[in-house]
């Protein structure tokens, strides 16, 4: 009850509203709360509100956020503009350098976008498989999101296909075993055919 009285406090201000609402959701309760406990805790709750969400600069008081008033957004700035740093492919493991590097050089595409599509596989290799504790309390998978942005025309579907993969299961009671990379045909014909199944080793 404590979280649900500082959500409705943010959202709709320390008024009436928000503490009809809150014992509304009270009554959700079973067993039911003792009126004087659902009172402590919304004092508890409304002393947060003034200390730490009214203090902040970021916070919209709700009679600004839930306003008429149009939104005002800051110019865009355009990518042309931008001044970004190359993108660190030494950084990769050998194997999966090279395979970044050939598919780009063979899709004559930017090798940061060879390179972001296999993070992207490799991030799904590794979910469920791997947890970050991020400090304390906080654990997430090792799931990333990623976006190519390129104009039409510009091979963005060939360098996905070339790090694109499915998994498969050997049978309905094991998990996933394995994974293949297909449409390898994107790889240079010079390039060295074992390492066309890197990603193989990465489970």
């Amino acid at each position: 009850m404590y979280q649900k009285a500082v959500c409705l406090l943010k959202r709709y201000g320390n008024t009436e509203e928000s503490k009809t609402k809150y014992l509304q959701e009270a009554d959700k309760c079973s067993p039911p709360l003792a009126d004087e406990e659902l009172q402590t805790i919304w004092n508890s709750a409304c002393k947060f509100y003034k200390s730490k969400i009214l203090t902040n600069p970021d916070y919209e008081a709700p009679e600004i956020y839930n306003g008429s008033k149009e939104p005002v957004w800051e110019t865009p700035i355009p990518f042309d503009t931008l001044t970004v740093p190359t993108f660190p492919i030494e950084a990769f493991p050998p194997d999966i350098r090279d395979y970044a590097i050939a598919l780009a050089e063979n899709t004559q595409t930017p090798v940061d976008m060879a390179a972001t599509s296999i993070l992207a596989v490799t991030s799904i290799c590794m979910q469920k498989k791997y947890i970050i504790n991020i400090k304390p309390g906080w654990k997430e998978q090792p799931n990333i999101f990623l976006l190519c942005i390129l104009e039409p025309s510009e091979r963005k579907s060939a360098d996905l296909n070339g790090t694109s993969f499915k998994g498969y299961r050997r049978s309905k009671h094991q998990h996933i075993k394995s994974w293949e990379i297909k449409s390898l045909s994107y790889l240079l014909s010079g390039c060295d055919q074992n390492k066309t199944f890197i990603f193989r080793n990465l489970l």
